[in-house]
């Protein structure tokens, strides 16, 4: 999924009058995370950057998201719950927040399964 698929499909679901610079810098946010705190901590591909790149709003917004799919499903909750929280929707907030968490952790725990974790790595070099 791209950045802009991302946000087409968030859009399309929950209108909202955000612009699409505060839903980039979102998915920044996101993937920022997703990087340090799951990508760093296994081994990398040769292809994949030692830093996460932010995405530019101002560019063309075709940049593949960190997590593929079916795990995708994640960009769409988190800009949902983003939505719901600077609304002040609350009740909205707890729901799409669920539903964002679980998506997330579904996310890590395949990723944890497909990928191997740099400390095992180091343990083997011992």
């Amino acid at each position: 999924m791209t950045v802009n698929e991302a946000i087409v499909q968030a859009d399309t679901l929950k209108p909202n009058m955000f612009t699409l610079k505060e839903k980039v810098r979102w998915l920044n946010q996101l993937d920022a995370l997703i990087f340090q705190d799951v990508v760093k901590t296994h081994v990398r591909e040769p292809d994949q950057a030692e830093e996460f790149v932010p995405y530019d709003p101002d560019g063309l917004l075709d940049e593949t998201l960190i997590a593929p799919h079916p795990y995708d499903v994640l960009y769409r909750h988190w800009l949902h719950s983003q939505i719901d929280l600077n609304n002040a929707e609350m009740s909205k907030y707890n729901v799409s927040s669920a539903l964002y968490n679980q998506a997330y952790a579904e996310y890590v725990a395949w990723y944890n399964r497909t990928h191997m974790p740099i400390s095992h790595i180091r343990a083997i070099k011992i």
